[in-house]
């Protein structure tokens, strides 16, 4: 090996260990402590919103498919899971609009498109029984 690479090698041996590299840095936050609080609920309410439809649509298409009487339990559980998610899709309406106040950078378009669809879809279901 030359000289020349050797000394090349250790400079950036050298520039490595004083920029850090090995040592975890704490991420600096681009959006405030708020912000991204409402975006966690945000999306949590959103998954929950989404989560009670797609389980009340398994439970009734099940219920249906066993030919369970009205007043059994699983024949009451998707009504039950469409009342968790239209309120859960009120909350999700509130946090979109909350996001969309309190966020720094803009949400993509396309999961606040989602995120009002996914909201209101339960009271589409309500309004369609």
């Amino acid at each position: 090996m030359s000289k020349k690479k050797s000394r090349n090698r250790k400079k950036k041996n050298a520039r490595n260990r004083s920029s850090g590299k090995g040592r975890v840095e704490p991420m600096a936050l681009e959006e405030g402590r708020r912000s991204a609080s409402v975006t966690v609920a945000w999306v949590v309410s959103m998954l929950t919103t989404l989560g009670a439809l797609v389980v009340a649509a398994f439970a009734r298409w099940l219920a249906w498919s066993a030919g369970i009487e009205a007043g059994e339990a699983l024949r009451l559980l998707p009504n039950f899971l469409l009342i968790v998610a239209m309120l859960t899709g009120v909350a999700t309406l509130a946090f979109t609009l909350a996001a969309w106040k309190f966020r720094d950078q803009p949400a993509p378009r396309s999961i606040t498109v989602a995120a009002i669809i996914i909201g209101l879809m339960p009271w589409a279901v309500y309004l369609a029984m």
